[in-house]
């Protein structure tokens, strides 16, 4: 009995080498878990303003990710009923203007924060911002990593479900822990009625730190349609 299970194990152990050797692929099944039910809108927001995308410096995101985040929301937000979604470069535009370059926000004695110079210079940027493209809302997104827990093949984190190993292993389903992840950071500024939102959601697992990618450029599809499921969950 004990040497089927040890030839048991070692085929399983070597499969899962041949799989690694040959380069198969995981590909992630991120799933959303948690549906939000605080809706921040009144229907009467129309313009949405995009102020930032933006992600962690150590994260290996695909190139232009960034950039196919913002073009998604551009085509899909105007399908929820919004008339108008204006591009992130037109705020730092704005920003540039009004913010003096050699602005110092951290005081050079006791290097402290000025968080009131900085509302002051926020409230400036967002007044000209709003009179020019006649926005309601502002809407920022940052991809982070995180922390997941996981229990055999499934881990979650921030609302959001994904598997941890490919293909199925029995030898696997013991295992428990943490592991990283991305997670997107989703903020909201109402400027119809001044509340400020956010949301914390899980984008994938990441299962190797060292590996030449953590989000691979085939699977952005997939996180794409998540990100419109939980703007949507958001604000209906």
């Amino acid at each position: 009995m004990k040497n089927k299970v040890k030839l048991a194990a070692g085929c399983a152990f070597f499969l899962l080498s041949v799989f690694l050797l040959i380069g198969c692929r995981i590909t992630p099944e991120p799933r959303i878990m948690q549906r939000d039910h605080n809706p921040w809108v009144t229907g009467k927001e129309k313009v949405v303003g995009i102020v930032k995308l933006s992600a962690d410096k150590e994260l290996k995101l695909p190139a232009g990710f960034l950039q196919q985040v913002e073009a998604d929301l551009i085509n899909y937000l105007p399908t929820q009923g919004y008339s108008r979604v204006v591009a992130a470069e037109h705020y730092a535009q704005i920003a540039q203007q009004i913010i003096p370059g050699n602005t110092r926000l951290y005081d050079a004695v006791t290097g402290r924060f000025n968080h009131a110079l900085q509302q002051q210079l926020d409230n400036s940027v967002i007044a000209e911002y709003r009179q020019k493209y006649q926005a309601d809302v502002l809407l920022s997104l940052h991809f982070a990593k995180a922390i997941a827990e996981y229990s055999g093949d499934k881990a979650r984190w921030d609302g959001m479900e994904d598997k941890t190993a490919l293909p199925a292993n029995f030898l696997l389903d013991s295992r428990k822990g943490t592991m990283p992840a991305i997670s997107v950071h989703i903020d909201v500024h109402n400027l119809l009625t001044g509340e400020r939102y956010n949301r914390v959601q899980g984008v994938q697992v990441i299962l190797n730190w060292n590996a030449a990618y953590h989000i691979h450029a085939d699977d952005v599809p997939i996180h794409l349609k998540n990100l419109r499921i939980g703007i949507r969950q958001m604000t209906y």
